[in-house]
């Protein structure tokens, strides 16, 4: 990611830096990261990010169809993780929804 932008101005309040790393079979990391003012404007960005890779290579997923993008402050620590899921609703045992990260059989 790390194209250095900010998305801020200088009248609002301090930005922090936010690192966007594209997690597949390793991990990208993210070493410029960028500056935003709050938490919600790093998820905007999340969004735009995982947007333009899947826009670039909409084959780009991983084994289990998913994209995630974890995001993390300056002192490493994650802040959240974008999760992107394409489920397969003929998949054997029938649709699934997933929820804090475990499949559900989707109700018929």
């Amino acid at each position: 990611m790390g194209k250095g932008a900010c998305a801020a101005t200088p009248e609002s309040e301090p930005m922090a830096r936010y690192f966007f790393h594209l997690v597949d079979h390793s991990v990208d990391l993210d070493d410029m990261g960028m500056e935003f003012a709050n938490p919600e404007d790093a998820k905007r960005e999340a969004v735009r990010y995982a947007s333009s890779l899947l826009a670039d290579d909409p084959g780009l997923r991983l084994p289990d169809n998913g994209l995630r993008i974890n995001v993390t402050r300056e002192d490493g620590q994650l802040s959240f993780a974008l999760l992107i899921l394409a489920v397969d609703g003929q998949q054997p045992g029938g649709p699934i929804r997933v929820i804090d990260e475990r499949e559900i059989p989707v109700p018929t």
